[in-house]
């Protein structure tokens, strides 16, 4: 895996860390190709990783802050989650 840095401490040759999302957001399509993984996935991965930040804050809330709007929960396809 080229995009995660070294493990830290002793660790397994070979062993790394997995990339941040920064990194994700970076690794040209034809990498995933290369990995077989198919175009949806990697859009998935990308789009995963540009909201990362958001994401992260979500898993930070309180539950109550937390639970997903009536919206998401009906399964609406047609929301804006960039912003």
């Amino acid at each position: 895996m080229k995009f995660g840095g070294p493990a830290p401490g002793p660790a397994p040759d070979g062993m790394r860390l997995p990339p941040t999302a920064d990194v994700w957001r970076r690794v040209p399509s034809w990498e995933f190709h290369r990995a077989n993984v198919d175009p949806a996935r990697s859009r998935t991965i990308v789009r995963c990783a540009q909201v990362a930040d958001r994401l992260e804050k979500i898993v930070d809330l309180p539950r109550e802050e937390g639970e997903p709007s009536a919206d998401v929960r009906s399964g609406r396809r047609d929301l804006d989650c960039r912003g």
